[in-house]
């Protein structure tokens, strides 16, 4: 089993760079913080407050004092810190603090990228095995295919409604098809 990038990559892996400097990070290695476990907080604070769908790129970060090393942000698109923040998020200082500069994932697939896209689909994808697992065991048929169809357009209809999908109407937003063929 090989290393690389490869096993690095993937739609639903976020990583969080550089070492945040914090209050709490004094008794901590080199008194710094894994980037991630910010990072998670603020998906998870983002997630409650405006929905999964939603970036948290650009959220101010106040308990960060520093981060190790310090990010060079703004510069030209070719710097190498502007190329990391298109896989990896990256925290920096910006004229009003640190902040989450982007909300991205490790994924190779540009589709994939962004963070609260990856992120919503990944709720779709368990409120559809949750339906799935549910009806697994009941009789197979048009009812059944009736109950899932019904189900996640409800699911995607609230997406919708917040925000999550585009198009100026539900036709226009999303198409679930549930029936023989599928």
């Amino acid at each position: 089993r090989g290393g690389g990038p490869a096993l690095a990559s993937s739609a639903f892996v976020q990583l969080a760079y550089p070492w945040p400097i914090t209050p709490d990070s004094g008794d901590l290695p080199e008194a710094l913080e894994p980037p991630e476990g910010l990072l998670a907080g603020l998906i998870a604070a983002g997630a409650l407050a405006r929905g999964t769908f939603r970036s948290v790129a650009g959220s101010l970060l106040p308990v960060v004092t520093g981060t190790e090393p310090v990010a060079s942000w703004g510069l030209a698109p070719d710097n190498p810190w502007a190329r990391l923040a298109e896989r990896v998020c990256l925290i920096a200082r910006q004229p009003d603090g640190w902040a989450l500069q982007s909300d991205v994932t490790t994924s190779p697939d540009e589709a994939w990228r962004a963070g609260g896209v990856s992120r919503m689909l990944a709720s779709l994808v368990r409120a559809a095995r949750g339906t799935g697992e549910d009806e697994f065991f009941g009789a197979k048929g048009p009812a059944l295919w009736t109950r899932v169809r019904r189900h996640l357009e409800s699911l995607l209809t609230a997406y919708w409604r917040e925000g999550g999908l585009g198009g100026h109407s539900l036709a226009g937003a999303f198409d679930v098809r549930c029936h023989r063929s599928t």
